[in-house]
């Protein structure tokens, strides 16, 4: 059995909010959202979505999400990940320069803006 690790990631109390009612309508967590973020980014090798800038009119320079929205209320997420799946998906991140947090901010975003998980989800 893999052993699993907790991942802490800060976001607007509000975009929290919005996710998890969003993801609980659809008869799951948000935290399994992450799981499944975290496995298909592995599978893809790669952030598992095409990252569009949002329709805000905010200036937006490589996704530092917290330098995107600086004037809001952030708010920590903890999700279990597996351990070996945790160390992959961090350094997939760093190799295209961002950090895990911003990714999972990311995956939040693009959940919100398409009203779904913005992936094809497949079977084992």
């Amino acid at each position: 059995m893999s052993k699993e690790t907790i991942v802490q990631i800060s976001m607007d109390a509000d975009l929290k909010e919005q996710v998890e009612e969003l993801y609980r309508s659809m008869g799951t967590s948000f935290a399994e959202a992450v799981r499944i973020f975290a496995k298909q980014s592995i599978e893809e090798n790669a952030m598992p979505f095409t990252i569009r800038a949002p329709k805000r009119n905010h200036v937006t320079l490589g996704y530092h999400i917290s330098a995107d929205y600086p004037d809001e209320e952030m708010t920590t997420l903890t999700a279990q990940v597996d351990e070996h799946d945790k160390a992959i998906f961090t350094t997939i991140c760093d190799s295209i320069g961002i950090t895990t947090s911003d990714a999972v901010n990311m995956f939040v975003k693009a959940v919100i803006r398409e009203h779904k998980i913005p992936f094809e989800i497949k079977g084992d």
